[in-house]
């Protein structure tokens, strides 16, 4: 066997496991993009559903609301996820890419519980040790965010100043809530 031989070996012996890595690696991509395919039909059927009979109802919280503040959504112990760089033992929040349309996607994400408070007037997000308030027309909330951690996690992102709260798993209600309130007080 002469050198030249040996090089085409060589030579087609890298190809052939260059080839074979990139069929593993895409169809561990194309198993990924399955779920969210599924994932991503099965929640935008899941808000349109509840778009069609929705109707803002009144619920009992333990808060004193401020008169004329009633809250229309409560989610107790919510899986909220945001984005977060560690800079000298702290915690600062970090801005995420505005680039994206139905992903997220941050360096780390911090996983916390949280619950939700959605009035005609606030949110609320009330965490172990602090509390976010802000007003309802300050904020954004952003529909259809799916991310990756493990597997295909579903939910919604709410935008408050610079810094994003992405609240995991039924979310749509919430969704449906925050979009009757903008309507009612654009109507009005």
């Amino acid at each position: 066997m002469n050198s030249r031989d040996l090089a085409v070996t060589i030579i087609c012996s890298i190809w052939l496991i260059s080839l074979i890595i990139s069929g593993l690696l895409a169809l561990a991509y194309q198993n990924k993009l399955v779920g969210y395919k599924q994932l991503k039909e099965s929640y935008k059927k899941q808000i349109e559903e509840l778009q069609n009979g929705y109707n803002l109802v009144n619920v009992e919280i333990h808060h004193q609301l401020k008169e004329g503040e009633v809250c229309h959504y409560f989610a107790q112990n919510q899986q909220v996820y945001f984005s977060v760089k560690r800079k000298k033992g702290s915690f600062e929040a970090i801005e995420a890419n505005k680039d994206y349309k139905n992903y997220f996607k941050a360096k780390k994400l911090e996983l916390t519980t949280a619950n939700v408070y959605l009035t005609n007037k606030h949110v609320l997000l009330e965490f172990k040790d602090k509390y976010l308030k802000e007003n309802i027309e300050n904020i954004s909330i952003v529909p259809y965010v799916f991310f990756y951690i493990n597997s295909w996690i579903d939910g919604c992102e709410i935008i408050v100043k610079n810094q994003r709260f992405l609240i995991a798993n039924n979310s749509a209600e919430l969704i449906v809530a925050y979009k009757k309130l903008i309507n009612r007080k654009e109507e009005n």
